[in-house]
Order: structure tokens, then C-alpha cells, then sequence
């Protein structure tokens, strides 16, 4: 669980890879906010782990506590859901069966 100023990003399959093996990681909220856009956590995640987790957040699903969220459209601007201190973000790569 992440600290009361940071949430937690979980990284699941090619996104761990990406994310330097890490299965999950806490990231601090910026200064004086108490709220961030999951586009602006998007960037978070990219400065940190660069060119590798870009690749995979190009195909990823993501959900916040659990919900899935429209990533085209948070990206876009056409959606605003906001991660808080407490919350879980999962990074989710399409999976393939057999």
C-alpha cells in the first residue's frame, strides 16, 4: 500500500520487464496536490522507466482500484479520472492464450 502522499503502480507481464523487473512501485503525488490526472501518472510512469514502458503503455490497459479506464481517452484529454494518494494503478499488457 502506498504511503498517504503516493499511490501505487502494479506491473504485470511485459510491463514489469519495461519497469526494470519491478512488480510494483510507489510514486509520489507532486508537491501541494492531492490529485492527479491518470494522464499526468502516465507521464510519471514514462520519466521513470522511459522508452521501454512507453512501448508497452502504447497497447496496456490500466486501471485505477480495480476499474478499468479508457486509456485513448484519458490520454486525449476526453476523460479525467484522477489517481489519489492510497490508490493502485495497474499497468495490464494484452494477453494472448492458447
Amino acid at each position: 500500500m502506498a504511503s498517504s502522499q503516493s499511490f501505487t503502480i502494479l506491473y504485470f507481464a511485459s510491463s514489469r520487464d519495461a519497469a526494470s523487473g519491478l512488480s510494483s512501485e510507489s510514486i509520489p503525488l507532486p508537491a501541494g496536490t492531492d490529485s492527479i490526472t491518470v494522464k499526468e501518472a502516465v507521464k510519471l510512469i514514462t520519466v521513470r522507466h522511459g522508452e521501454k514502458i512507453e512501448k508497452v503503455l502504447n497497447t496496456a490497459g490500466l486501471a485505477v482500484n480495480l476499474e478499468y479506464v479508457d486509456l485513448e481517452e484519458e490520454l486525449a484529454g476526453k476523460a479525467e479520472t484522477r489517481v489519489k494518494a492510497g490508490d493502485e494503478v495497474a499497468v495490464i499488457p494484452p494477453v494472448s492464450g492458447g
